[in-house]
Parts: C-alpha cells; sequence; structure tokens
C-alpha cells in the first residue's frame, strides 16, 4: 500500500485556496472602474491628466501576486 503525503496534500490545497483568494480578490477590485471620473481631471503638478484607457499594473497581496486594469 502505498504513503499518503499528507503535508505534500497540504501544501497544493493552500496553494489552490490562496490562488483562489487572489483571483476572487482581483475580479473584485478590477470590477470598480470609478477611476476613470471623465476625459481628464485636474493633476495636483498643474497639468491637466488625460484618460489613456486601462493599463494592467500587478500588485503583491498577502494571498499572492494580483493584475488589476486601472486607468
Amino acid at each position: 500500500m502505498e504513503q499518503i503525503d499528507f503535508e505534500a496534500i497540504e501544501v497544493a490545497a493552500r496553494r489552490v485556496a490562496l490562488d483562489l483568494m487572489a483571483r476572487a480578490v482581483q475580479r473584485r477590485f478590477d470590477q470598480d472602474h470609478s477611476d476613470r471620473d471623465g476625459a481628464s481631471l485636474p493633476c495636483p503638478c498643474g497639468q491637466t491628466a488625460r484618460y489613456q484607457g486601462r493599463l494592467p499594473k500587478t500588485f503583491t497581496i498577502s494571498v499572492g501576486r494580483i493584475t488589476l486594469q486601472r486607468a
């Protein structure tokens, strides 16, 4: 009879759970489009910031790395 490696099962399950949590956080934050309030906004530097579309930005959070689409 084969030995069951409970530690390997636990590590694999934890990896899957953390990945699911990271994807849930990513999905929730990507639903927020409030960062695009209009075609342009005043910038603290005195210039005008113009909307250039949504670009990916990768963050590391406690459950892993996520990539969000931000203005």
